[in-house]
């Protein structure tokens, strides 16, 4: 059974979703396409989101990963982070 990544990009410029089957890409879709605001990424894209899993065709409860971009986390957490060390093959 592959498996389905559900990759989401929100709050800040533009909103995006995309869909991952076994780590190739299968469907990718900005809110501004849908919602048809310029640069919208006021809000969660929930609509990008279902019609990605439409474009793959799955549903929500498919999905077996979950990966969001670091702006929906307070940024303490990133505050400490030495950006270019862990880049840095030992």
């Amino acid at each position: 059974m592959p498996e389905l990544i559900l990759a989401i990009h929100c709050f800040h410029h533009d909103a995006t979703a995309a869909v991952y089957q076994d780590y190739a890409l299968r469907a990718a879709v900005q809110l501004e396409r849908l919602t048809r605001h310029k640069g919208d990424g006021r809000q969660h894209p929930d609509l990008a989101i279902d019609e990605v899993l439409g474009i793959a065709g799955a549903t929500r409860k498919d999905v077996d990963v979950v990966c969001r971009s670091r702006k929906l986390f307070p940024f303490q957490y990133f505050r400490k982070i030495r950006w270019g060390r862990w880049l840095v093959w030992q």
